[in-house]
């Protein structure tokens, strides 16, 4: 696994990583119809499931 994606289905999407005090991600990708948006988060290292 190389990162983590976060679904928000809020309408302050983009920005609820910082309202909750979260790093800001790395990509944000956000809806223009209803503000709900993708966080992604990068790890500097891969991990593994096992």
């Amino acid at each position: 696994m190389n990162g983590f994606v976060f679904d928000i289905d809020h309408d302050n999407g983009a920005i609820v990583w910082d309202l909750v005090g979260l790093p800001k991600p790395d990509t944000i990708i956000q809806s223009t119809k209803n503000g709900h948006a993708h966080l992604l988060y990068a790890l500097k290292k891969s991990s593994s499931k096992n």
